[in-house]
């Protein structure tokens, strides 16, 4: 399979998986890996989260902001199967334009100030590499972003 077949069959899983695994290093250089929702997966596969400023994962990437996000679809474990790894640097940021741009009411519970909250910002995670690995390819096909 040739980068563009991976990259496509990669776009498929990731349409197929609206929480995926979002991992980070803590302090203890212990992964910590939670769900959570891009908000937009770029043509590049650069990532969008929306997050709160005072979340540990923001903690975790100003000390290291190495990152992984994974994705799974599973219709049956022992044949039909498909997973995707981007591995990537994260940033932080408050860049107004993006905050208006991914701000919906449903985050008022956790935004009461809305898109102008100060604890309101966006991770952008540019990626480095993506794995794909579905049951015709067990070792990981490789991808450099």
């Amino acid at each position: 399979m040739n980068d563009q077949e991976v990259r496509s069959k990669a776009r498929e899983v990731i349409g197929k998986c609206m929480f995926p695994a979002f991992a980070t290093v803590d302090e203890n250089q212990c992964p910590q890996i939670r769900a959570m929702m891009p908000i937009v997966v770029g043509e590049d596969f650069t990532l969008h989260y929306v997050t709160s400023r005072m979340s540990s994962k923001c903690r975790h990437i100003q000390a290291n902001p190495k990152v992984s996000t994974f994705w799974s679809n599973v219709v049956d474990p022992m044949k039909e199967w498909q997973s995707v790894l981007v591995k990537g640097v994260a940033s932080i940021t408050d860049d107004k334009a993006l905050r208006d741009r991914y701000w919906m009411e449903e985050l008022r519970f956790a935004f009461p100030q809305g898109a102008d909250d100060p604890n309101y910002v966006i991770l952008i995670v540019k990626p480095t590499e993506m794995l794909f690995a579905d049951h015709q390819n067990m070792s990981p096909l490789v991808v450099k972003l």
